[in-house]
């Protein structure tokens, strides 16, 4: 006589963990499904700044030349106030001032409007011969000349902003130069706002139109390589906290000199 087999019943506790495992799992393969589909349907605008207007302009031409001379005139200004700043004459600080430094260090970094737009392009936007349609001054040459120069600015910009925070001694003023400072970096976008609305001429007033036509295609599939072990697609959030680290570093240099009362810079 043969014993009855006896059958495990799974209890409802292990019947959960594995729906919810299963059910995870879904989620996850969804998400990466919708984000890819979002990828391969997006398209990135150029955006409304005088950086654009060089991408589209013919050079040589006057709507070329006046963006090029608004960008001139923005890095200059923050070349002499780079030049200008004294780090010599740091005095020993209320220690709520050294840490509201501290906390303001990622946002002086994510502000950097220019500088996190560059970071973007590099990292996920693909140039498409499909943009010589709309303007055949759109090239690829142009386009990276136009974003190296934004990046430039965009690093002049975050060193000015930094070098002002590190080297002020009120909780107040480290509040009013972030301020302050932000005229500056938007003088690009106030002179689009004004070269839109036609205040320079039919000429550069198209310029902008082509610009609103002018997008991108987000970089995925084949076009997403890898260099050494990272995607493309991740240069920009390793820049990101590069540039974040750097500023820490900085921070902590100055911060130690400046207690130690052995800065030499």
């Amino acid at each position: 006589m043969m014993a009855d087999e006896k059958k495990e019943i799974p209890s409802e506790e292990a019947v959960v963990d594995v729906e919810a495992v299963a059910a995870q799992g879904g989620v996850v393969s969804s998400v990466k499904g919708r984000i890819r589909k979002k990828k391969e349907e997006e398209r990135c605008p150029l955006g409304e700044n005088v950086y654009s207007v060089l991408i589209v302009a013919p050079v040589m031409s006057w709507s070329f030349l006046f963006s090029m001379s608004i960008v001139a005139i923005k890095l200059i200004v923050l070349v002499i106030l780079c030049t200008d700043i004294n780090f010599n004459d740091l005095n020993i600080q209320k220690v709520r001032v050294t840490v509201v430094k501290f906390l303001l260090i990622p946002v002086a970094v994510a502000m950097q409007e220019d500088l996190m737009e560059s970071f973007f392009f590099f990292a996920n936007c693909v140039y498409c011969e499909r943009i010589l349609e709309i303007s055949a001054s759109a090239t690829k040459a142009k386009m990276y000349f136009s974003y190296f120069l934004r990046t430039i600015d965009g690093i002049l910009s975050l060193y000015v902003n930094f070098a002002v925070m590190l080297t002020t001694d009120k909780t107040i003023d480290v509040f009013l130069n972030f301020a302050a400072l932000q005229f500056l970096y938007s003088i690009d976008d106030v002179f689009y706002k004004l070269i839109s609305e036609g205040f320079f001429g039919d000429a550069l007033e198209h310029m902008t139109v082509l610009c609103g036509k002018v997008t991108l295609a987000r970089r995925y599939g084949k076009n997403n390589y890898k260099i050494f072990f990272f995607r493309v697609s991740w240069l920009d959030t390793i820049l990101f906290f590069f540039i974040l680290s750097a500023g820490y570093i900085g921070y902590v240099v100055v911060t130690i000199a400046t207690y130690n009362d052995t800065i030499s810079l």
